[in-house]
């Protein structure tokens, strides 16, 4: 998400198809579409910024051993 989320900053249309709300709240718009017609486009008013939300302690990946 945060690739897609630079790649907009610099102008670059990013079109994303989710059903998770989650995975949507990182868009800056939020456009509903059913059976074809355009139902709703919403501006994001509390976007997820993936970079900071990776950054969070809690987060964070840490690398273990593998097993197979």
């Amino acid at each position: 998400m945060a690739i897609f989320q630079e790649l907009n900053d610099q102008g670059i249309t990013v079109i994303l198809v989710t059903h998770e709300s989650h995975i949507a709240r990182h868009a800056k718009h939020l456009v509903h579409m059913q059976d074809g017609h355009l139902m709703a486009d919403t501006p994001i008013s509390q976007r997820i910024i993936a970079r900071d939300w990776l950054a969070l302690p809690e987060n964070a990946v840490t690398a273990g051993p593998l097993s197979l």
